[in-house]
């Protein structure tokens, strides 16, 4: 065919893609746009041609598609023309072309290879066809037919542009290459300079090589079991020697020219889906994901040997630094016993740190040791590639940094220790102390004091003198240790301090009970007694005329009330507060724990002042006693009143004495003395003057203790009627019945004295009779007698009742007194409630005259 007829674009028509130094344009959207391929959508081709350089790569696009890319001239000497990536366009095609800078520059040298594998990833990428220019006697061979580089570009092209690779690009450029592979890509080999081996046969080479390196390159997995036809496909095309057989070479360009125009080299298949208005940012979407991929970069041989050898240097230097420092390192490792790592920092089996002693001129030490390791290294690596020397020298930094933290907390963490330690030794008070609170604030703070000096001692002064790479962070750390161990100071002592001030206010509690206890019995068994200034006086007038608790002049002192059984507690309570407040002044303040004035009133008014009232409480309750106690405490109170006159003389109830008064008096005081113990009325001091009411007997627990105090009442009244009765009877016989007596029964008498039995019997029955009769023992023997004789009498007198009942047909019974039947003259009367005392249940049963009743008091009636 002809040589090609149309005139080359001009070189102003081209633009740089990609710099030398790998910048992408940032011009190629507008370049676009002029060249008119912008606005064509998806109806463009991309072409790129990559190969060794100075092989005609350059020349052969400027052939095939009219474009002006600067071509090297022979004839001023071999040397690189197309730096980075150049784009073009064909004046008579939408064909985008990128021209890629050669492969084995002299200019790059040992650097070369990453650009290489970057600009044909990036070819790769964009391209529908993919020309790989190479010289024919070059097939065969690895490196020269670039298949090293082919190898490395299809393998990673897989990686980053595959499905379920993308994802990991995306992460790591921050850009939007497409997610899945849905494209093919035309492999174009161009071999140049053919003249003898057969195309077919050098095709087969060729093809072999790629079967060959997609058999063994790395794959992700959803392409593991796919073949090399489902992402490429290979064409083979030979160029004559253009400079010997120069006709033929144009003309075999000019067919290949044609099959480009033609289409028969683009197929859907290669399409990329990326509109041409779009082209610019995927594009440099896809530079910028090669460029952070890291398996590009290949560095040089200088490089390499710097790397190696750097790394011994840094690797013995940090040896010669943990040689110099094994002494200290040993110092402040944990013991075995302990459980802990290296460095300080372990735990023992009960999960507490290792404490370890403190190293003397420890940060001096290691500054020594490490500024002894970085000289050695800097005195050996500097024969090296610097960039890579400071690399390295900035990982021993970072190496010996890690190395010397751990005994830098181990020695910060052992000071800490110490001075806890000192400071709780300064500030111990044992369980012994009497008074544990004495000057405590002032030996805290000296402790404090101290203890923040012996830390400072051993590392402070140190901390500040440090310098160097290696210590730059000691007095960041120092400072930061420092605050810990003021924040644990200040705990220990908080601590300490709640300990002794929890042990002062119950030495403080415990002297307002000692001070309460005695006293508080002492008024609630006074309460309990009728000799407290409560007792009932009898007067001879009837039961009519007996008065009332409170009633003054009727001869019945008032009972108990509220007011005055709680008044009187109160004042105990506050003249014990008021002891126990000027006690604890002292201890709070200045002399002791160290509060202000306003603190210590805080504190009494808000801690100590509950806790007293609290203890107030529960020392009534206990004096008060359990529900069974305080119903011995109103029964004493109603047998003291009852039994008892205001002298404490025990009543004998003679003939004429107002039973029912004294009774009344008494169970009024007992069930008042009851009201008064149920629920207590204090105030004063001791709680600020705010009255505190707390139930100290529940209500059907007071009713319960009622209703079994009137019912043993009732039996003592019962017994006491029954005893004034049977004096009234000894006292009301007349003398004449004495006389009559004498007269009638002189008879009797002698016929007595002259039977000896009788005379006997007689002697041995008088003083019997005669101590019954003191002891008041007849009124029982005759209460007995209408059980034992009655029955006899009724079985002897039953025939005469029928025989005088028929004669007694025509005579009426008498009737019943009015009201039922006639009321029971020893029943005790219902004595009226006290003041504020609630209904308790109804009122006491009635306690007949049967006979065997208790004259054993009111306990044996309760039972």
């Amino acid at each position: 065919m002809a040589t090609p007829s149309a005139a080359p674009a001009a070189v102003e028509d081209m633009m740089q893609l990609v710099t030398y130094d790998e910048q992408f344009a940032s011009q190629f959207e507008p370049y676009l746009e002029r060249v008119g391929l912008a606005s064509l959508g998806f109806d463009y081709h991309t072409v790129s041609v990559m190969g060794a350089q100075s092989s005609g790569k350059s020349t052969l696009l400027n052939l095939l598609f009219h474009t002006g890319f600067r071509e090297m001239d022979a004839t001023a000497g071999r040397s690189q023309t197309t730096q980075g990536v150049w784009a073009g366009r064909d004046p008579q095609a939408p064909i985008l072309l990128l021209d890629l800078e050669g492969t084995d520059s002299r200019e790059r040298g040992e650097e070369a290879a990453t650009f290489e594998r970057k600009s044909s990833l990036f070819a790769l990428a964009l391209s529908e066809v993919l020309v790989i220019n190479l010289w024919a006697q070059d097939v065969g061979r690895f490196n020269a037919a670039n298949l090293a580089l082919l190898r490395t570009v299809l393998e990673l092209d897989l990686q980053l542009f595959s499905a379920g690779a993308a994802s990991t690009a995306n992460a790591t450029a921050g850009s939007a290459p497409p997610a899945t592979r849905n494209h093919k890509t035309r492999l174009l080999f161009v071999l140049r300079d053919h003249a003898m081996t057969p195309l077919e046969l050098l095709a087969s080479t060729l093809r072999d090589d790629v079967a060959n390196i997609w058999a063994t390159i790395a794959k992700p997995a959803a392409a593991a079991n796919l073949s090399l036809d489902t992402f490429f496909d290979l064409d083979f095309v030979a160029l004559p020697h253009k400079v010997f057989c120069e006709t033929d070479f144009l003309a075999a360009v000019a067919n290949l020219r044609s099959r480009f125009h033609d289409g028969s080299l683009f197929l859907p298949a290669y399409r990329r889906g990326v509109a041409a208005d779009g082209l610019a940012p995927y594009a440099g979407s896809v530079w910028e994901t090669i460029r952070a991929n890291k398996e590009l970069d290949i560095p040089s041989q200088q490089h390499m040997l710097a790397h190696v050898r750097c790394e011994s240097i840094a690797a013995d230097a940090y040896a010669e630094y943990e040689t110099a420092t094994a002494d200290v390192r040993a110092k402040l490792a944990p013991s075995p016993a302990s459980g802990g790592g290296g460095g300080g920092g372990g735990k023992g089996p009960a999960g507490r740190r290792a404490v370890v002693t403190p190293v003397p001129r420890l940060l001096p030490v290691l500054g020594d040791a490490s500024d002894a390791s970085l000289v050695t290294y800097d005195g050996q690596a500097c024969r090296y590639a610097s960039d890579v020397a400071a690399s390295r020298r900035d990982e021993l930094v970072a190496k010996l940094v890690s190395a010397t933290k751990p005994l830098v907390a181990a020695q910060a963490a052992g000071a800490a220790a110490a001075a806890k330690a000192d400071l709780e030794a300064a500030t111990r008070r044992t369980k012994d102390d009497p008074a544990p609170w004495a000057k405590y604030a002032a030996d805290a703070a000296a402790a404090r004091e101290a203890a923040l000096a012996a830390f400072d001692a051993a590392l402070g002064a140190e901390a500040a003198a440090s310098a160097g790479p290696v210590l730059a962070f000691v007095p960041s750390a120092v400072a930061e240790a420092r605050e810990a161990i003021i924040a644990d100071l200040d705990g220990a002592l908080e601590a300490g301090t709640a300990d002794v001030r929890g042990r002062l206010s119950k030495s403080l509690v415990d002297a307002f009970g000692e001070r309460v206890k005695a006293p508080l019995t002492a008024v609630l068994d006074a309460a309990s007694t009728a000799s407290s200034g409560a007792s009932v006086s009898v007067s001879s007038t009837n039961s009519s005329s007996a008065s009332v608790p409170g009633g003054g002049d009727g001869g019945v002192a008032p009972a108990v009330d509220a007011t005055g059984l709680w008044t009187r507690v109160s004042d105990v309570a506050a003249a014990a507060w008021t002891a126990t407040a000027a006690d604890a002044g002292p201890a709070l303040g200045a002399d002791g724990l160290g509060l202000s004035p306003a603190e210590a009133d805080e504190a009494v008014a808000t801690t100590l002042r509950p806790d007293c009232v609290k203890r107030l409480l529960a020392d009534v309750r206990d004096a008060v006693g359990s529900v069974s106690t305080l119903e011995l405490r109103v029964t004493k109170r109603f047998d003291d009143g009852f039994r008892f006159d205001a002298r404490g003389v025990p009543r004998t109830f003679a003939p004429g004495e107002d039973i029912e008064a004294a009774y009344l008096a008494a169970l009024t005081a007992a069930e008042a003395l009851l009201t008064t113990l149920s629920v207590t009325h204090l105030t004063g001091a001791a709680t600020d003057g705010t009255p505190l009411v707390e139930p100290l007997v529940a209500p059907a627990e007071r009713a319960a203790v009622s209703e079994r105090l009137r019912r043993a009442a009732s039996a003592v009244y019962v017994e006491a009627r029954r005893s004034q009765e049977a004096a009234r009877v000894r006292t009301s016989i007349p003398w004449w019945v004495f006389l009559s007596f004498a007269i009638l029964g002189s008879n009797e008498a002698m016929w007595v004295l002259r039977n000896p039995v009788l005379l006997l019997l007689a002697v041995i029955a008088a003083p019997i009779a005669y101590v019954m009769y003191v002891g008041g023992g007849v009124a029982p023997l005759l209460a007995l007698l209408p059980a034992t004789v009655a029955p006899a009498v009724r079985a002897a007198v039953a025939p005469l009742v029928v025989h005088l009942r028929a004669a007694l047909d025509n005579v009426a019974p008498p009737a019943p007194a009015a009201g039922g039947a006639a009321a029971d003259p020893l029943a005790p009367p219902s004595p009226p409630r006290p003041a504020g005392y609630g209904a308790v249940g109804g009122a006491p049963s009635e306690v007949t005259a049967a006979s065997g009743s208790s004259t054993n008091g009111v306990a044996a009636a309760a039972m």
